[in-house]
């Protein structure tokens, strides 16, 4: 079967074009053809606050990457569509996040419902023809919208119209949460929507033994660490955690609205990823808290050869967000085998659910009691982590959206043609014929 995927790849970075990037891979080592398909402009300087949207790791191996898109040129969504016809797909995959390219996204999705493509589709006129699907064509190929997020963090008032015009144009909505999924339902009813659990993050390679990570990172051994990792953006909460972690600390400030926890041996907490826009806030409110010495800041987007570090050196990934979809920072943490703590907001609880991790209240508060309770009883969550990751498997979604196309269903018996009679009718009793 031939796919294409739509959305970021390499050279840009970040969580979306891995998820995209690893998907394809699945599908190639399932013998499937694919290809991606990326921009050349993917964000206007202007919406793009962070340090750059580039990334610095080599290009996966084995996948055709076309850069053609770009976000604001509409020209440029009727050359991705002429482009993508010529590969032929069965199946197309818009990676969605945010409605910012909702317009490119119906403009492409639009332009290939109105013309045949599919290179394996039989004859309309055939016997054994599977029924079109598609709006025009029998030989469209199908659309998919993969969403990782359906309304932004900070909604604005055009999110939902510009996310139910693309989405109008899909044949199948594949989210990666059950919140995601009802979002989609209310939006769109009637929307053919399926939940499929977000696959564990398994690019970056395999865990490394603790003592070896904590090298590599200039970390003491002897120490307790909790990470706070990825992109730093206002919803993911990280002055939560950083009032939270100086409840735990022997001295904290007369201010805090915290009390000091008498935790065994000295927890430090990592802030490891880039920040989205300013960070001095964060850093002033560490040093108003009194623990800027006691915080360990990376604060630079962590390439990809860096991660498993950084995740084999911690005893407890937090994701202390105000307000989430899903999380692919709880995903890198199962690959790991390391728990999480998240709180109670969005889907968030998934990740969590089956006892492989810590559920709290968005609160600073909530946030340092589950902190202290866990540096205190050392929880084994290994075997419910374990049982987890097991479920989570890129095979499970490719299968899913290879299902999709009516290819992959069974074609419909044809009933035997009654033979002409001619004279009285022939019947037959205990397989003798009279």
């Amino acid at each position: 079967m031939k796919v294409v995927i739509v959305g970021p790849a390499h050279p840009f970075r970040g969580g979306i074009a891995a998820f995209s990037q690893r998907l394809a891979a699945a599908f190639k080592a399932a013998g499937d053809d694919v290809e991606m398909v990326t921009f050349t402009l993917q964000y206007p300087s202007f919406l793009f606050p962070g340090k750059t949207q580039f990334s610095s790791d080599p290009a996966p191996e084995g996948i055709g990457i076309t850069r053609i898109l770009s976000s604001v040129n509409p020209f440029t969504w009727i050359a991705t569509a002429r482009q993508i016809r010529k590969m032929h797909p069965d199946i197309v995959i818009f990676a969605y996040w945010m409605s910012f390219f909702s317009p490119a996204y119906w403009a492409i999705a639009r332009a290939l419902h109105a013309s045949p493509t599919s290179r394996n589709s039989a004859s309309p006129t055939s016997r054994n023809s599977v029924p079109p699907t598609s709006r025009n064509s029998a030989s469209a190929p199908r659309i998919v919208a993969l969403i990782h997020n359906l309304i932004p963090h900070e909604p604005k008032f055009w999110d939902r119209p510009l996310a139910k015009l693309f989405l109008k144009k899909t044949d199948l909505c594949l989210a990666l949460s059950e919140s995601v999924c009802n979002q989609v339902r209310t939006l769109c009813p009637g929307k053919e929507t399926v939940h499929i659990p977000h696959p564990v993050y398994d690019i970056y390679g395999e865990k490394v033994p603790r003592a070896e990570a904590c090298a590599h990172l200039g970390l003491n051994p002897e120490d307790r660490h909790l990470l706070f990792f990825g992109l730093i953006r206002e919803h993911k909460g990280l002055a939560l955690l950083l009032d939270a972690y100086a409840g735990l600390t022997a001295n904290p400030p007369p201010d805090s609205t915290l009390t000091p926890s008498s935790t065994p041996g000295r927890a430090r907490l990592i802030v490891a990823g880039e920040f989205y826009g300013n960070g001095d806030k964060y850093h002033s409110l560490a040093r108003e808290k009194g623990i800027d010495d006691r915080v360990i800041w990376r604060s630079d987007f962590i390439p990809d050869s860096e991660v498993k570090y950084y995740f084999s050196a911690a005893d407890l990934v937090v994701l202390p967000y105000k307000s989430a979809t899903q999380s692919g920072v709880s995903s890198i943490a199962l690959q790991f085998e390391v728990p999480v703590l998240v709180t109670d907001t969005g889907s968030l609880p998934e990740a969590v659910r089956d006892g492989s991790g810590i559920l709290t209240s968005p609160d600073a508060v909530s946030i340092r009691q589950a902190l202290s309770e866990f540096l205190s009883s050392a929880p084994d969550f290994s075997r419910a982590i374990s049982a987890r990751k097991a479920e989570c498997l890129w095979d499970t979604l490719a299968t899913r959206i290879r299902q999709s196309h009516p290819s992959s269903q069974p074609t419909p018996a044809i009933p035997p043609v009654k033979p002409a009679n001619s004279g009285n009718p022939t019947r037959q009793i205990n397989n003798n014929t009279i």
